[in-house]
């Protein structure tokens, strides 16, 4: 775990931080009751955890390093610093500088529990090559509900993927295990929550809710 780096981590191995010893709560975050070293400063070093919303992370670091990690704002100053960028951009026309700027404040000013981002907005760029969706989302699911499935297409860096949407629901026993609502056989839900280690994040589209997928196409 590199230092002062936010990694995600499993739900299991969030309960096991919280539980193998008396925790240290910070402000958002906790720390495993054993130090781990020191720094340069003599602060001590513990291994620190967050949960937010339905995901999970830890931390190497102080305290003051992972509260401002794991400090709960709309926005990330990343995110913040790029906004700004386009707002000083002459090309873009008044409207949508006044849009940026109305969306900017209004994630300055509200608090709400999203994972950081820690990567600068230059490695953001750098890093993250374009998404083109080459085809929406259309449902392709059974006669029944057609809308339990969705199929589109994005072309990322010139490549064509598949992108496929799959409608879950929630056990009503106690586990609130996802479930996908078409036969696992028809989708990639079991293979995506084996990889995520337990239920996969959403997105709601048209007011049901969707684990999304981004699939390479045969080469």
């Amino acid at each position: 775990l590199n230092r002062r780096l936010a990694v995600e981590i499993t739900a299991e191995d969030y309960e096991y931080m919280l539980c193998v010893m008396p925790p240290i709560y910070g402000k958002n975050c906790f720390a495993m009751g054993e130090i781990y070293t020191h720094s340069a400063a003599n602060e001590p070093i513990y291994y620190w955890a967050s949960k937010h919303d339905r995901r999970y992370f830890c931390l190497l670091g102080t305290q003051a390093e992972a509260e401002q990690e794991f400090a709960r704002t709309l926005i990330s100053k990343a995110h913040d610093t790029l906004i700004q960028q386009l707002i000083d951009r002459e090309d873009i026309d008044s409207k949508a500088t006044a849009a940026l700027e109305r969306v900017l404040k209004i994630c300055q000013t509200t608090s709400v529990i999203l994972a950081p981002i820690t990567a600068s907005p230059k490695e953001l760029t750098k890093n993250s090559p374009p998404i083109v969706w080459t085809k929406p989302l259309t449902p392709c699911g059974p006669d029944s509900d057609p809308k339990i499935k969705l199929h589109g297409t994005v072309e990322i860096n010139g490549m064509s993927f598949h992108a496929e949407a799959y409608e879950v629901c929630y056990s009503t026993d106690g586990e609130n295990q996802q479930i996908g609502k078409q036969d696992e056989d028809e989708t990639y839900l079991g293979e995506i929550c084996s990889i995520v280690q337990g239920a996969a994040e959403t997105i709601v589209i048209a007011n049901r809710e969707y684990v999304l997928a981004i699939i390479p196409g045969q080469r």
